[in-house]
C-alpha cells in the first residue's frame, strides 16, 4: 500500500495550543455572586428541610455563578 508524502513534516514535540486564550473562558470572579450563594447556603442551617433547602438554594443561586 503506497501512502501519500506529506508536503511539510509533522512537528510532534511542539504544542500549538495557546491555553491562555481560550475562548469563552472568564477566570474573573464574581464575588457578588459568590456571596449571595454562600449567604443561600448558610441560610440553610436553621430550615426544617436542610437537603430540600440546600438543593433549593444551590439551584438558585449557585448554579449561576459558575
Amino acid at each position: 500500500m503506497n501512502l501519500p508524502i506529506q508536503s511539510q513534516p509533522v512537528l510532534r514535540t511542539i504544542s500549538t495550543a495557546n491555553i491562555s486564550d481560550v475562548a469563552g473562558v472568564n477566570p474573573s470572579i464574581d464575588w457578588l455572586c459568590l456571596v449571595t450563594c454562600a449567604g443561600a447556603l448558610i441560610s440553610c442551617a436553621g430550615s426544617s428541610n436542610p437537603v430540600q433547602c440546600l438543593i433549593q438554594a444551590g439551584m438558585g443561586k449557585c448554579v449561576s455563578c459558575l
